[in-house]
C-alpha cells in the first residue's frame, strides 16, 4: 500500500512538474517577437541610388554612397514612404536616391523600409 501511495506521489509531481515546463516554454515563445517583427534598432541601414527595381524577382538594386551595388529582397510587409507609399511605386523611382533598412537573414538581405527622399 506504501508503495501504491509512494507511485501515485511520484506521477502527480512528475505531471505537475511536466505542466509547469511546458507553461514556461509558451510564455517564452509569446515574449519574442516573429523576425519580421524585427526592432528597428537591429536593422542595418543603407543610402544611395535605385538603380532597378525586379518586381518579378522582388529586388531592387541601390549603389551605396561609396560605390558599392548592394541587392534586396523586398516582401508584402516592407513599407515604403516619401514616394507611392508601396513597393510597386518603386519601379517608377529610378535613380531617386533611398534608404534602405534592412535586415540579414542568411545570405539575403530583406529590406524592411525604404525611404524615398525628396533630394536626386
Amino acid at each position: 500500500m506504501q508503495v501504491r501511495r509512494f507511485t501515485i506521489a511520484l506521477l502527480f509531481l512528475l505531471g505537475a512538474t511536466m505542466t509547469l515546463l511546458y507553461t514556461a516554454a509558451e510564455a517564452r515563445a509569446l515574449q519574442q517577437p516573429p523576425a519580421a517583427e524585427q526592432p528597428q534598432d537591429e536593422l542595418s541601414m543603407t543610402r544611395g541610388e535605385l538603380l532597378s527595381v525586379d518586381a518579378e524577382a522582388r529586388v531592387i538594386s541601390v549603389r551605396a554612397d561609396d560605390g558599392e551595388v548592394w541587392e534586396f529582397q523586398y516582401t508584402d510587409d516592407t513599407q515604403v514612404t516619401g514616394g507611392q507609399e508601396d513597393t510597386a511605386g518603386l519601379a517608377t523611382m529610378t535613380g531617386a536616391i533611398v534608404t534602405v533598412h534592412y535586415a540579414a537573414e542568411g545570405e539575403i538581405n530583406v529590406a524592411r523600409l525604404v525611404e524615398i527622399s525628396s533630394e536626386g
